[in-house]
């Protein structure tokens, strides 16, 4: 059976553009995703929190681009003690962030902080897509926490 290539040209010329295929017949390289994390800028390095006190978090919202310019993306804040994301489940830790689900275009993000477990020093860590895993987020200076002194 001989099949001729015009019907086929002619049936995708007729397609219109929402209904093409997600796929195609050229080889193609597949590019790892690059995710783009603002720069914190609050906290400083040297910064004195004390347990209790409320702060805004701060990043650059210089050269954002859609969709993290001005969406509720699958943002958030993480807590980290001398360089290593919490992972014990306290408030901060990997399964547990700060705060999430902001938009990046504010540039800040106002937290309460709680009283954390001792630590040489913190720092914030912001991931601007937590749903890619390779992310390692944006880092902000190394800052202590201090208990609230008994009044």
């Amino acid at each position: 059976m001989k099949v001729s290539a015009i019907p086929v040209l002619l049936l995708a010329a007729a397609m219109p553009a929402f209904a093409k295929p997600r796929f195609s017949v050229w080889p193609s390289k597949l590019m790892a995703r690059a995710t783009d994390d603002p720069e914190v800028r609050y906290p400083l390095a040297g910064t004195v929190w004390t347990s209790g006190d409320v702060h805004n978090i701060t990043w650059s919202t210089e050269g954002l681009s859609p969709p993290m310019c001005g969406a509720v993306m699958n943002s958030a804040l993480f807590l980290a003690a001398d360089d290593a994301i919490l992972t014990d489940g306290s408030v901060g830790s990997i399964s547990n962030p700060i705060s999430s689900n902001f938009s990046l275009s504010r540039g800040y993000t106002e937290i309460y902080v709680r009283n954390v477990t001792s630590a040489t020093y913190y720092q914030i860590v912001l991931k601007a897509d937590t749903s890619d895993m390779t992310d390692e987020g944006s880092f902000s200076g190394q800052f202590v926490i201090t208990p609230r002194a008994a009044e």
